[in-house]
């Protein structure tokens, strides 16, 4: 009888567990980060962001999110540089920068 089938058996839990564990910490460090970048914003315009990026002349739905807001203060100027924020979300233009996670 082969002990590899026995030791793959034993080790799979721990593995999915030190997996588990790697993501929480990621999870919790992009929380942290977001955190951060929220009270930064707000040091500089005595204010968090509003929901949408405000432009009058797109419809709410169609406006950028108050995530774009942060970009520059999470180390993404070079991202929100390429952002033009006059077009809504959804415009075929802005489909790579969508596509970033």
């Amino acid at each position: 009888m082969s002990t590899a089938p026995i030791l793959i058996a034993l080790l799979l839990p721990a593995v999915q567990q030190a997996r588990e564990a790697a993501r929480r910490t990621q999870s919790k460090n992009n929380l942290k980060q977001l955190a951060l970048a929220m009270h930064n914003y707000h040091d500089v315009y005595s204010h968090f962001p509003r929901g949408t990026v405000d432009k009058p002349d797109l419809p709410v739905e169609k406006r950028m999110s108050w995530v774009v807001s942060l970009l520059p203060f999470m180390e993404q100027s070079a991202m929100y540089n390429q952002i033009d924020q006059n077009k809504p979300w959804d415009d075929p233009s802005l489909a790579m920068i969508r596509n970033v996670t």
